[in-house]
């Protein structure tokens, strides 16, 4: 299928990123860039950065802030990254608008595995389970958790690499995966070790209410350059242990790809899932 257009930004600005966490504002959610005008400005990166993909002197795509008290200029939308042997890419760097996103694939039609449901503007109220997006027909209800996927496998043949959180999978023949989740195994979930104790709970919240709603997790690879999705194993081994759990218990697992540009985001289907230990 070719590519849709998802959403296109008219007010979008190229950013350099100077410092994070901002001299000014000593958050690291706040970045300080210059434009190519060698004016600078404020930057709200909600992405953080991006597993070590945002970093001093990489290229962003960024759109005013509008909340007027807002201390930042700007918020991160997307970063171009070039890697020697994989070649330029840019990747969505707004967990939020990769919820936007996804709902707007749905509600467009564009990719809907529950035709039936129409999606609700927001949380019904007599919902006890707090999610992403939810569907409904009559009296019943999906749930979809978003998962913003902005990391890739590296070919263990190809191995010059310079950055932390990188991960070669020696799968024959190699197939660049979107990988989730990755950063710091320094949360814990019932002693063990996790990159993320809020998703991990989640899917043992999703099996425990599976009676009362169904549930689907759909994994938004944010980057152009992927063919299919892995659970990051090498990462976190508890996590990708739950997904495979959530797949045997009735949950729907999905991953979807989208491509970017400058100033669009644009949907290129569905992925294969490969939820083997790698």
């Amino acid at each position: 299928m070719s590519a849709q257009t998802i959403i296109k930004f008219q007010d979008i600005v190229e950013l350099e990123i100077i410092k994070r966490p901002s001299i000014r504002i000593k958050s690291p959610y706040v970045a300080d860039a210059i434009d190519k005008k060698g004016i600078k400005s404020l930057v709200h990166t909600p992405g953080l950065g991006l597993a070590d993909q945002c970093l001093s002197g990489s290229k962003i795509f960024a759109t005013p802030s509008k909340n007027k008290t807002s201390k930042t200029d700007y918020i991160a939308q997307s970063v171009y990254i070039n890697e020697k042997d994989y070649g330029q890419t840019i990747i969505g760097a707004n967990p939020h608008t990769a919820e936007i996103i996804g709902k707007e694939i749905i509600k467009k039609n564009i990719w809907n595995p529950y035709p039936k449901f129409k999606v609700c503007d927001k949380k019904p109220a007599h919902v006890d389970y707090l999610g992403d997006i939810y569907l409904k027909d009559q009296n019943n209800f999906i749930i979809i958790e978003m998962k913003n996927v902005i990391c890739a496998s590296y070919d263990p043949n190809l191995k010059e690499v310079n950055r932390r959180y990188v991960f070669f999978d020696d799968t024959n023949p190699f197939q660049r995966s979107g990988i989730y989740p990755n950063g710091e195994r320094n949360q814990k979930y019932k002693g063990k070790s996790v990159v993320s104790e809020r998703s991990v709970r989640q899917i043992d919240e999703m099996i425990n209410s599976k009676q009362k709603y169904h549930f689907a997790i759909v994994f938004l690879v944010n980057r152009g350059d992927c063919s299919i999705f892995k659970p990051n194993w090498q990462r976190d081994s508890v996590y990708s242990k739950k997904l495979v759990k959530a797949v045997k218990s009735g949950i729907d697992v999905y991953a979807l790809g989208i491509d970017w540009n400058d100033k669009t985001c644009n949907f290129n289907g569905e992925l294969e899932i490969d939820l083997k230990p790698w």
